[in-house]
């Protein structure tokens, strides 16, 4: 091969990449637009999920699951999953322990609860047992739930 085919070789190849490039930038704008497309319909299904949740607290059922969840907002168990998955950066169990946590914090502060046990307490925010409670608990306030008690008392 010459000097000139080289050349040509070089040129068409220059030229090649220039397309590709140019091709992918026009591309972008459309992924980008489907990816915000895809987040807001995301958004619009975790709220969805959020209030129905949060509705009349039926996080403090200790049977809810996700099926449950999905029928009550008319969405698959995979589309509820994600949206929770990708809005709230954790996983169904963890997003409702959440929930369940911060009502337990409610409780263990409130005078009018404070002759119910922890074990209670767990209880009536919807963990089927006190070992997942407490592991939740900490995991969540980073303390457990007898020591955030008794810090809550002492501050007061």
């Amino acid at each position: 091969m010459d000097f000139s085919g080289i050349l040509f070789l070089l040129t068409s190849l220059l030229l090649a990449g220039g397309l590709l490039v140019f091709l992918l930038r026009k591309r972008k704008p459309v992924i980008i637009a489907d990816e915000v497309e895809l987040l807001n319909e995301k958004e619009a299904a975790f709220r969805k999920i959020d209030h129905w949740i949060k509705s009349d607290k039926r996080f403090l059922d200790p049977a809810l699951k996700l099926d449950r969840v999905a029928r009550g907002v008319h969405l698959s168990e995979r589309e509820v999953s994600s949206a929770i998955n990708t809005i709230a950066c954790e996983n169904f169990n963890a997003y409702i322990n959440r929930w369940r946590i911060k009502e337990a914090k409610c409780l263990l502060t409130d005078d009018s609860h404070s002759h119910f046990t922890v074990d209670a307490i767990a209880e009536m925010v919807g963990f089927a047992n006190k070992v997942s409670f407490y592991k939740a608990f900490k995991r969540v306030t980073g303390t457990s739930p007898t020591e955030f008690r008794r810090q809550v008392k002492q501050a007061t």
